[in-house]
């Protein structure tokens, strides 16, 4: 499960991946069925940098530990009212 989170200038990233490779792939899946359903159409650049430190964040974690399935990783501003994209 990968879920992105928007509150205009504030974002967040959660997730239960247990690996990098799972976690980048359920990612950009989810990104591309965005860009598809043309939300965020024209300012992607923006969209991209404000999720991209926390998918740095999130891969460097991954690869330091075995995340147990269980478990789940937020960082930034998870709040649910402000979900914007589910895989």
């Amino acid at each position: 499960m990968v879920e992105l989170y928007k509150d205009g200038n504030c974002g967040g990233i959660k997730t239960n991946e247990v690996s990098e490779t799972a976690f980048l792939s359920r990612f950009s899946e989810l990104v591309q069925d965005m860009m598809d359903r043309g939300k965020y159409r024209g300012d992607w650049g923006f969209q991209l940098c404000m999720w991209m430190s926390y998918l740095v964040d999130i891969c460097i974690i991954l690869r330091k530990t075995e995340y147990p399935n269980t478990d789940t990783i937020k960082l930034g501003d998870t709040n649910v009212d402000n979900l914007v994209g589910r895989i």
